[in-house]
């Protein structure tokens, strides 16, 4: 027999996401989306800088992770695979930057950028890639929605200088 469809309210933009879970995961599941509505403010650690990782990697997602985890006063407070999901977590959570891939599927890292900025104006946002050539070759002028475009071969701890200098 098969799982039933539940529907899955999300807060912000994306009103409902149906999932096909079993009915003790789907529960757990209303009770976290539940809390975090209504507390409006997730928990945090004082004094830290909460940041989302979204990269389609599993490796990239994890080495990223635990990277920034490691820096002082920084926090990592989600993940997300894609552009759409990063929007989604970023609504929801409120991070003080977001790490985005440009090359991610549904929605790229450069189009989530770019809404967002729309959605949160005051969030921070990294693109990190090795496709920074190309993106300096599309968006000559700037016109990018992200506060800062670093190239994946640069090293981590660029990327850390970076995240520093735009929390700072």
């Amino acid at each position: 027999m098969g799982e039933p469809d539940i529907e899955l309210p999300i807060p912000g933009p994306f009103r409902t996401r149906k999932l096909i879970v079993g009915d003790n995961q789907a529960a757990r599941l209303q009770t976290t989306r539940q809390s975090v509505k209504e507390s409006e403010e997730p928990i945090m650690m004082m004094g830290s800088k909460r940041i989302l990782v979204a990269d389609d990697s599993d490796t990239s997602r994890t080495v990223l992770t635990r990277y920034l985890a490691s820096q002082r006063d920084l926090e990592v407070c989600g993940e997300a695979v894609d552009g759409e999901e990063a929007i989604e977590k970023a609504w929801e959570l409120k991070p003080d930057l977001v790490l985005l891939d440009v090359a991610m599927p549904r929605t790229n890292g450069i189009v989530a950028a770019s809404v967002l900025k729309d959605l949160l104006p005051g969030i921070r946002i990294i693109l990190f890639t090795m496709y920074t050539e190309a993106i300096a070759r599309a968006f000559p002028r700037g016109g990018i929605a992200a506060d800062a475009v670093i190239s994946k071969g640069d090293g981590m701890q660029k990327l850390a200088d970076c995240v520093q200098s735009l929390l700072a």
